[in-house]
């Protein structure tokens, strides 16, 4: 049935309006390829299940920042440090820290917490970059970078 289904998706996608179109990806667990009304990339709940996950994570154990450190936006970079945290989580389940992912996006300086990741968290986010289009992973990545400039600077006096 699903099958069936997602053929006639997928052959009819193009006539339905965004929230039709955004309840049948959310169904079948496709990603969303829409962009809203005023021209932003959109998420399906299982993209938008993902970020979450990652950045709920990430910002629940960062602590501060130091004043000169830098925010990381290279998406080739960013995917590139978390396919090795991964490779190492594949190894080591217990072997990646929350600390561990912060450094990969902020460069010169991170007050992050030593708790583990859970395995599969940095998986799923890496393959939500990956497997999206160009203009998805630049909206997600600046998503992080605007929530990773709201933390805490320690300054230096």
């Amino acid at each position: 049935m699903d099958g069936f289904i997602r053929s006639l998706f997928l052959k009819f996608q193009e006539s339905l309006g965004n929230d039709a179109y955004s309840m049948f990806v959310d169904a079948l667990g496709l990603p969303n390829e829409r962009h809203d009304a005023s021209g932003h990339v959109m998420l399906s709940r299982s993209e938008r299940d993902a970020y979450n996950d990652f950045v709920q994570g990430l910002m629940s154990n960062i602590r501060s920042r130091d004043f000169d450190s830098s925010i990381t936006t290279d998406a080739i970079a960013i995917e590139d440090g978390l396919d090795r945290l991964i490779a190492l989580e594949a190894i080591d389940e217990h072997a990646v820290s929350w600390r561990d992912v912060a450094l990969v996006f902020v460069k010169d300086g991170v007050t992050a917490s030593s708790s583990i990741v859970k395995a599969g968290v940095l998986q799923t986010f890496l393959s939500l970059l990956q497997h999206g289009s160009d203009e998805k992973e630049k909206a997600i990545i600046n998503a992080i970078v605007f929530r990773l400039e709201e933390v805490d600077l320690d300054l230096p006096f």
